[in-house]
């Protein structure tokens, strides 16, 4: 690896680092800015967090909720064109 490549790396976690919270919403947050793409934004479900990183739903949600509260992200619901729930799209600030 690249000494820029490992300084891209470095900068992912001392990024997650700053994050005020616990270690999950750490992990989210990193997995969440891994995921973005130019504009901050990614959408994906709760589930699949969940099952991603082999924390509960309860506690991802508990996590993105706090990370919202301090400003680290925005929560946006989306739905589908017949108007049932999709999975949220989450914008890094």
């Amino acid at each position: 690896m690249e000494v820029s490549q490992v300084n891209d790396e470095i900068r992912k976690y001392k990024l997650a680092g700053s994050v005020k919270g616990t270690i999950t919403s750490k992990l989210i947050y990193t997995m969440l800015n891994d995921l973005a793409d130019i504009n901050g934004e990614v959408q994906i479900s709760i589930t699949r967090m969940s099952k991603t990183l082999k924390i509960s739903e309860q506690a991802i949600r508990r996590s993105l909720n706090a990370l919202e509260n301090k400003g680290y992200i925005k929560i946006q619901n989306m739905y589908h064109s017949d108007g049932g729930n999709a999975a949220n799209k989450y914008i890094i600030k």
